[in-house]
């Protein structure tokens, strides 16, 4: 799906909220973010972050202004009309808008990986459905490692050099890879290790967390994440 996830971060003062900054781009790679934080796509079969579902109602008006691209010495340009008819043209642009709590994302456990129902799932979604040319994206999920827990790009052969999705792809070992427990490639006995979303996702989203942990000061901070074309 084509498009980009944008975010804000604000922060609660008395009864109101303002705007800390923009998170955009969030850091790292788009595709791998919006999916894995979004959970779409080839990320749908891992579980969804906390959070809720829309916009917040009280989003603040440096939010807004933010989020519609202007600063916010240009709040002397707009009537509250006028902001409010330029974000509802944003927003009529917008999907996957969700908002979530510093406290509930510090307290979500990043090193959660695919779970076994998922597991079974996409087995049974990859039995049942024809090859098609990129069968190999919800394979992000997954490292392929040797019995040494050595991954794949570490191998010493010539064939390690290429992506191990791609390659097994293109060899039909998906299906092998996904129903069994252990195969043979490369002379090796490998099998697929579930990946966590801390190694999914880059390390400056966490250093980016924790710098707003310590900074907040037990005020309530929020994200608000949405995904424009």
């Amino acid at each position: 799906m084509p498009g980009y996830i944008r975010g804000v971060v604000e922060q609660k003062f008395g009864d109101s909220w303002e705007l800390v900054s923009r998170v955009e781009p969030i850091t790292g790679s788009q595709g791998t973010f919006k999916y894995v934080m979004l959970t779409t796509k080839w990320a749908s079969y891992l579980d969804p972050l906390p959070g809720t579902e829309g916009l917040p109602e009280d989003l603040s008006v440096g939010a807004k202004l933010s989020m519609l691209g202007f600063a916010s010495r240009s709040l002397d340009r707009f009537s509250n009309a006028d902001l409010d008819a330029a974000f509802d043209t944003l927003t009529g642009d917008m999907k996957h808008e969700q908002h979530v709590s510093l406290d509930e994302l510090t307290a979500f456990d990043w090193g959660q990986g695919i779970s076994r129902p998922a597991w079974e799932r996409m087995r049974e979604e990859y039995a049942e459905s024809k090859p098609y040319p990129h069968e190999y994206r919800p394979l992000r999920l997954f490292e392929l490692v040797d019995a040494d827990g050595t991954p794949y790009e570490q191998w010493e052969s010539d064939d390690a050099r290429d992506c191990w999705r791609t390659r097994v792809t293109r060899q039909e070992l998906v299906g092998p890879l996904l129903h069994r427990e252990w195969i043979e490639i490369d002379g090796r006995q490998a099998h697929l290790r579930e990946r966590t979303r801390k190694e999914m996702l880059p390390i400056h989203w966490f250093r980016l967390l924790a710098t707003l942990d310590d900074a907040s000061r037990h005020r309530d901070v929020r994200f608000t994440f949405y995904w424009v074309h």
